[in-house]
């Protein structure tokens, strides 16, 4: 788990991939502590987005809809988004 975690925010799984497609390990995980390795975006802005979208923080990314996902992801700011290691 830490292995996944570490390649999120080091920005070797991008962003999309993390949310709408995610591993079983990463699918197991809360989903503010994904939000929060993102890269560029920080414990403000996944808390921000966790009240923004009603997400619980401590919910399994997996347990969360793929349309909520989806959308977690197009609100995800261009820094995020385009993040280059």
């Amino acid at each position: 788990m830490t292995s996944e975690m570490r390649a999120l925010s080091e920005g070797r799984i991008k962003p999309r991939d993390a949310l709408e497609d995610p591993s079983d390990v990463l699918g197991r995980c809360h989903m503010y502590d994904v939000l929060r390795r993102l890269p560029k975006l920080g414990d403000v802005g996944a808390k921000g987005l966790c009240l923004r979208f009603k997400i619980w923080p401590l919910e399994p990314l997996a347990d969360v809809p793929f349309e909520q996902r989806r959308n977690l992801y197009a609100a995800l700011p261009e820094r995020v988004k385009n993040f280059e290691a």
